[in-house]
C-alpha cells in the first residue's frame, strides 16, 4: 500500500474587515493585529501519513490572545487520485484529515487570524 502526501503548504491570512472612519476610536489595534499575525507558528505533522486520521498541530509563539481574537484553522483539498476525498474536521489547535484510501493527495493547511468586536 502506497501513501503519499504532495504537497502541505501552510500560510497565516488576515481577516481584515472593511474599515469604518471613526472620529472617537479604532474598532481595533491595526499595530496590535499586525504583530500578532507576524507571530512564529509551528506546525507538526504526521511523519508518516496513513489511510485514517491524521493530526496537524498547530502551536503559536504567543498563545494567549487578547479578548475578540480568534484562531481557525483549516485544510483544502487541492488534488486526490482516489475515488473518495479524505473527510477533513478543521479547527485549532487541531485539524484532522481522514485519509479514506491509498493514494496521492495535496493540501493547503491555512491559519487565519480573526479579530471580532463584541
Amino acid at each position: 500500500m502506497k501513501l503519499a502526501i504532495a504537497t502541505l503548504s501552510l500560510f497565516i491570512s488576515l481577516l481584515v474587515g472593511e474599515e469604518t472612519p471613526s472620529q472617537e476610536c479604532s474598532v481595533v489595534e491595526m499595530q496590535e493585529f499586525y504583530q500578532f499575525a507576524a507571530q512564529k507558528v509551528k506546525v507538526t505533522t504526521p511523519n508518516e501519513w496513513k489511510v485514517g486520521e491524521n493530526e496537524i498541530i498547530y502551536e503559536l509563539e504567543h498563545k494567549e490572545m487578547p479578548s475578540g481574537y480568534l484562531i481557525a484553522g483549516f485544510a483544502d483539498i487541492y488534488s486526490f487520485d482516489g475515488d473518495t476525498p479524505p473527510k477533513i474536521i478543521d479547527g485549532y489547535p487541531k485539524t484532522t484529515i481522514t485519509i479514506l484510501e491509498p493514494g496521492e493527495y495535496e493540501f493547503e493547511i491555512k491559519l487565519n487570524l480573526i479579530y471580532k468586536a463584541s
